[in-house]
């Protein structure tokens, strides 16, 4: 999972991908973040100052890794 965080001071930022978790600290400005793929949900969370600023699970979305239809877009 890629994530990039644009942030206008240091935080903490942690990506989660099913079992798969990483917790970054980050400086001001624009960060290029990854962690292994796991099967379940993706959550990203932002914290500064010890207050979560950014707590985001998108609804009705869990990676999987093998899909038995691609949704609406066409692989080549």
């Amino acid at each position: 999972m890629w994530a990039v965080a644009f942030t206008t001071a240091p935080a903490t930022v942690v990506l989660k991908c099913g079992s798969s978790s990483n917790t970054f600290s980050v400086e001001s400005g624009v960060t290029k973040l990854k962690i292994p793929l796991s099967p379940g949900k993706m959550t990203v969370q932002m914290i500064r100052n010890g207050q979560r600023i950014v707590d985001y699970t998108p609804d009705g979305y869990t990676y999987i890794t093998n899909p038995t239809t691609c949704g609406h877009f066409t692989n080549f």
